[in-house]
């Protein structure tokens, strides 16, 4: 079906809206729509609530449930109300393509070929340089994006903020004192005295990255579009960098492709994403985010944001809200095409609530070769790292195979084929031993 043929179906549907007086004809209508609108139609974005929205709803109420005539009929009266208020506020999340394009398969889903020769070679996503691998070199940091790309990585994670002027820069904490000399909170300082600081002043290898300065944001996109990175973008809770963000997506068409975007606030996320619903994002989450500054799972919540009772009860409420809301709404609502989990709370029973709901899962932050090994091999999931030592596998580029639920599928008649011992090959003098890693 063409552009055009779609649009004009969609315009005849929605002439139908007065005529809609029963919770079937509502149903039939969205779901007609539904099948309608994909990524490249951005026709269809969230409508204004008018009389015809507003009666239905109030029919809705008033239908009276008969389980001998539907089955659903329990829950008729939640779905419209849903469907109601889903087509006033949701944003239709990217296509299918453009998001594999970006965070490359799902290696949980990926399986050989049934032509073994014909083996499909396409991008996986597999390590996420954090900061661009901050142990490794100053974290956000031009040397940084180029060490990573020179030991095989293909995506990075930077922190967009800005400074007094409202210059965009690369720079994660609030305060510059973790990584300079210096003391002075990044949005009460000017670029002009920013960009003399020196982030490899307290780097543990920093006589060979002396002189290393904050980036611009442009910068950074320009050197990441050179090197063929992915990038994740992680703005903070400050609405002007919607602006920012909206800008560069103009200015540089190639990120609606290569880049996504993260925040752990959804309102800045939803701003985004109502403005250009073209622009891919993620979600990041972590327990106890707006009471606490820090979390773990060994020892916890850590440092509490507030020091008035009220404050740190009111924020802790709000964790709690928040939790429920990114499980039931705002993961729709918002279109989102991945989920940026703290590492602690991932498990596999995690990744299959998310896997359902079309989202993908990447923990953070990963540094420990065998939490890299468990995320990667037995998860399969692309994870986030500061550093990219005892990666070496995770970076070279992985071929279609066996999923893990082909392999379960498989061998649901015979039971113990997982556990058989192999036999063993005889090496010959010249054929060294293998060793299994």
């Amino acid at each position: 079906m063409s552009y055009m043929s779609k649009q004009k179906q969609a315009f005849q549907l929605k002439r139908r809206l007065p005529q809609l007086t029963s919770y079937t004809s509502w149903r039939k209508f969205y779901t007609h729509l539904a099948r309608l609108q994909d990524s490249t139609d951005l026709m269809f974005r969230p409508v204004k609530p008018n009389q015809a929205h507003l009666e239905c709803l109030r029919l809705f109420r008033k239908v009276t449930p008969n389980p001998a005539l539907d089955e659903e009929a329990p829950t008729r009266g939640g779905e419209a109300q849903r469907i109601f208020y889903s087509t006033i506020f949701k944003i239709p999340a990217p296509s299918a393509s453009i998001v594999e394009e970006i965070l490359g398969k799902d290696q949980y889903y990926e399986k050989v070929s049934e032509d073994q020769d014909e083996i499909t070679h396409r991008y996986s996503m597999n390590v996420v340089a954090h900061r661009g691998a901050g142990l490794d070199a100053p974290e956000n940091s031009i040397s940084a994006l180029k060490l990573a790309k020179e030991k095989g990585c293909t995506a990075v994670e930077f922190d967009l903020a800005l400074t007094a002027d409202n210059m965009p820069i690369i720079f994660h904490d609030t305060s510059v004192e973790r990584v300079t000399l210096r003391t002075g909170n990044i949005q009460e300082m000017m670029w002009a005295d920013i960009k003399k600081l020196d982030i490899a002043a307290k780097h543990p290898f920093k006589e060979r990255y002396k002189g290393e300065r904050i980036p611009l944001f442009e910068e950074v996109i320009i050197e990441c579009l050179k090197m063929d990175f992915r990038l994740f973008i992680d703005i903070k809770s400050d609405l002007q960098v919607v602006e920012t963000i909206l800008d560069a997506y103009n200015r540089y068409p190639e990120l609606y492709k290569r880049a996504i975007v993260s925040s752990f606030d959804p309102l800045v996320i939803y701003l985004i994403r109502r403005a250009n619903p073209g622009i891919v994002c993620s979600l990041a989450y972590r327990p106890h985010f707006f009471s606490y500054e820090s979390y773990n799972g060994t020892v916890g919540a850590s440092r509490p944001r507030y020091k008035n009772l009220f404050k740190h009860l009111a924020a802790q409420w709000l964790d709690v809200v928040h939790g429920w809301l990114l499980e039931h709404i705002h993961y729709y609502l918002l279109g989102l095409s991945a989920i940026l989990l703290q590492k602690d709370i991932v498990n596999m029973h995690v990744v299959s609530h998310w896997r359902d709901r079309g989202l993908r899962v990447i923990p953070w932050t990963v540094n420990l070769p065998l939490e890299k090994q468990f995320f990667s091999r037995v998860l399969k999931l692309t994870y986030m790292t500061d550093t990219l030592l005892a990666v070496s596998d995770d970076l070279k580029p992985r071929v279609s195979r066996q999923s893990t639920r082909d392999i379960h599928e498989s061998t649901t008649n015979e039971p113990n084929q997982l556990f058989k011992l192999q036999p063993k090959k005889e090496s010959t003098t010249n054929e060294p031993h293998e060793l299994d890693s």
